[in-house]
C-alpha cells in the first residue's frame, strides 16, 4: 500500500490540484492522510489571496475520501479550546476581539475570516486529532500537542522529541508524520537520534528496527512556489519526497 502524506494546505487550492493531478496518474492502491491545517488564513499570506479557496479544498478532500485530522488552525475555527496536558489554556482564548498576551499560545489576531459553507462544517468538526493506521501515526504535531496549539519553536520541539517517542513506543507506533512547522524539506528523526533531511524525489529507506519522526513540508505553495508532499509504501519501507513547481501565481 502506498500512503500518500500532505500537510497546512491553508485554503491553497491550486496546490491541492497539483498534487491530484499527480495522484491520479498513480496506477496502484493507495491512501491519502492530511495532517491538518487545511483551513486558515492570514495576512502573513495576504498576497496570495487569489489562491485561498476553503470551500473547494474541502469539497476535493471530501471527494477523494482523504482521511485528516485537526490543526489549530482548524481548533481556531471551530472555537475549541484545547485539552492538553501539563498545560492550563486561558479559557477566555476565545472571546471577541480578546488578545491575551502570552508567549506560549498562538494569537490569531491576523487571521481572515474562512466562510465555509454549511456543508463543509462537519468534515471539519469531524476530522479526528489524531489517526493511527498500521503503526502508523499521523498527527499535526508531537504529543501532547498533537493540534499544534502552542507557539512553535526550536526549544519546544527539543523538549516534545522524546515524549513523543515514549508516546509512540507505548503504543507500538513505528512512523509517526508530522506537519505544522512548514520546513523546506522533510526531516527524518530516528529513534537513535539521527537526522536526515530529504531533497526533491529523493528516496530513503526507514529501518523497521528503528522509530521515526518525520517532519513534513507544507503542501501550500504561499511562499516557496512549489508545493510539497510525501509518499511512504509499506511494502518497501521507502519514503520519498516530492516538489512541484505551482503553475499559478
Amino acid at each position: 500500500m502506498l500512503n500518500w502524506i500532505i500537510t497546512d494546505l491553508h485554503e491553497d487550492i491550486h496546490s491541492l490540484k497539483m498534487f491530484f493531478e499527480m495522484h491520479s496518474s498513480c496506477n496502484r492502491a493507495s491512501k491519502v492522510y492530511s495532517l491538518g491545517d487545511n483551513i486558515g488564513f492570514s495576512s502573513f499570506y495576504e498576497k496570495y489571496e487569489s489562491r485561498r479557496d476553503a470551500n473547494s479544498c474541502i469539497e476535493m478532500l471530501l471527494n477523494n475520501d482523504i482521511k485528516t485530522v485537526k490543526g489549530n488552525h482548524e481548533l481556531n475555527f471551530l472555537k475549541i479550546i484545547p485539552k492538553i496536558p501539563f498545560f492550563i489554556y486561558p479559557e477566555k482564548q476565545y472571546i471577541a476581539n480578546e488578545k491575551i498576551i502570552s508567549d506560549n499560545i498562538w494569537s490569531y489576531q491576523d487571521e481572515f475570516v474562512t466562510n465555509l459553507h454549511l456543508h463543509n462544517f462537519p468534515f471539519i468538526n469531524n476530522s479526528d486529532d489524531i489517526i493511527i493506521d498500521n503503526n502508523i501515526l499521523y498527527s499535526h504535531f508531537l504529543y501532547p500537542d498533537f493540534n499544534g496549539n502552542l507557539v512553535l519553536n526550536k526549544t519546544r520541539i527539543d523538549q516534545l522529541l522524546p515524549v513523543h517517542f515514549l508516546f509512540m513506543e507505548v503504543n507500538k507506533i513505528k512512523i509517526s508524520f508530522v506537519g505544522h512547522t512548514h520546513i523546506d524539506y522533510p526531516l527524518i528523526v530516528s529513534s537513535t537520534k539521527r537526522k536526515i533531511k530529504l531533497n526533491d524525489r529523493e528516496f530513503f529507506f526507514l529501518d523497521p528496527k528503528e522509530n521515526y519522526i518525520i517532519f513534513c513540508p507544507p503542501l501550500n505553495s504561499y511562499f516557496s512556489d512549489t508545493s510539497k508532499f510525501l509518499s511512504y509504501c509499506d511494502d518497501t519501507g521507502i519514503l520519498t519526497f516530492y516538489s512541484l513547481g505551482c503553475k499559478e501565481a
